[in-house]
């Protein structure tokens, strides 16, 4: 299943947006991490918004050595209005194939736009975006705590080797 999650951000087209998103602890960051080296050794430049973990942690947690096509920015407690400018900037100075956010439940905006802001990012930056999420407890395939309409695809990872896609 992972190859398929694989396949599915190699052939993201510029304005798509795909989640990853699980219960704590089930890989959203290990897998995201997996996707970045994936996409770094097909030289691909890739900006990885973290808003949770530093950014030393996270570039040591990067095996490939293709670090200079990589942007790690640390930004805790931001909106994606400043999500949007960050990229922006990158974007004025280098090529970006692929933002990854590292996770949107902690993007100071109101839940109920917070997917079409994202969305509407993705189209007006003319990038794709992966970004994780973080499950509720009692989650069903019904209420998952995202706008399903505003996803191109999101993954459920059930544990590390199993996904689900709705």
């Amino acid at each position: 299943m992972k190859n398929e999650l694989y396949k599915e951000i190699r052939k993201m087209k510029s304005n798509d947006l795909i989640c990853v998103a699980s219960r704590p602890g089930q890989g959203k960051t290990t897998t995201l991490l997996a996707l970045v080296d994936d996409l770094l050794t097909n030289n691909k430049n890739i900006v990885f918004v973290t808003l949770e973990s530093s950014t030393e942690l996270l570039k040591s947690k990067i095996k490939s050595k293709s670090n200079k096509k990589l942007n790690v920015v640390d930004l805790p407690n931001s909106s994606i209005e400043e999500l949007s400018d960050v990229v922006e900037k990158i974007k004025k100075k280098t090529k970006v194939d692929y933002v990854f956010v590292d996770y949107i439940q902690l993007l100071n905006c109101d839940v109920k736009v917070r997917d079409a802001l994202l969305k509407e990012l993705t189209i007006s930056l003319n990038i794709p975006f992966v970004v994780s999420s973080q499950l509720p407890r009692n989650y069903n395939e019904m209420n998952i705590g995202l706008e399903k309409q505003e996803y191109t695809k999101i993954f459920i990872i059930k544990d590390f080797n199993e996904y689900e896609i709705l």
